[in-house]
């Protein structure tokens, strides 16, 4: 499909993710960082708009020790480009479920709430290339609660008018 065409698209992310937790165990707030990897099903307009689901799962690392907690997310996010001016500039935000998954007991605390992050999303050749930072605050029950920044790279595949595999050229080249 041509750059411009909405469709549904499968869409990957790499974070790097920082942030604290307290899973209400009595350990208190942990510092944890690491990198996770997002995955979006979504309709997306390229340059305009995105809405769709997303799962992110990742290790991410205490600080100053081994331990490690897996954090799996499930979500809704939407994806929008503001302003035809400023084409390359998107903001994304999102409702958000998580586990977070400490070695050893407790089982997966899952807490609840909401992601933001802004970037950019440069076209070069058939892909757009999109760094982004952002944030997100979760709660759950018995006082858990999670708060992260996160900086994330994403690449996205297109095909672009005028490229050689776009319908739009292939049937310009016919006339």
């Amino acid at each position: 499909l041509p750059a411009e065409a909405a469709s549904w698209r499968l869409r990957a992310r790499e974070h790097f993710e920082t942030g604290t937790t307290n899973l209400a165990d009595g350990r208190g707030s942990l510092s944890y960082a690491g990198l996770r990897s997002a995955f979006n099903l979504s309709h997306e307009k390229p340059w305009k708009r995105m809405v769709g689901l997303t799962v992110q799962r990742g290790s991410l690392r205490q600080a100053g020790t081994a331990e490690r907690l897996t954090v799996t997310t499930l979500g809704l996010e939407g994806k929008l480009f503001p302003t035809e001016k400023a084409r390359l500039w998107f903001v994304r935000a999102g409702l958000l479920a998580e586990a977070s998954d400490p070695a050893g007991p407790p089982a997966a605390v899952w807490t609840y709430g909401l992601a933001a992050g802004t970037g950019l999303e440069f076209p070069v050749w058939r892909l757009g290339l999109a760094p982004e930072l952002g944030g997100k605050s979760l709660w759950g029950p018995g006082g858990a609660k999670a708060t992260s920044f996160i900086a994330a790279f994403g690449v996205h595949f297109y095909v672009f008018p005028g490229d050689p595999r776009s319908p739009r050229h292939q049937g310009a080249d016919e006339k």
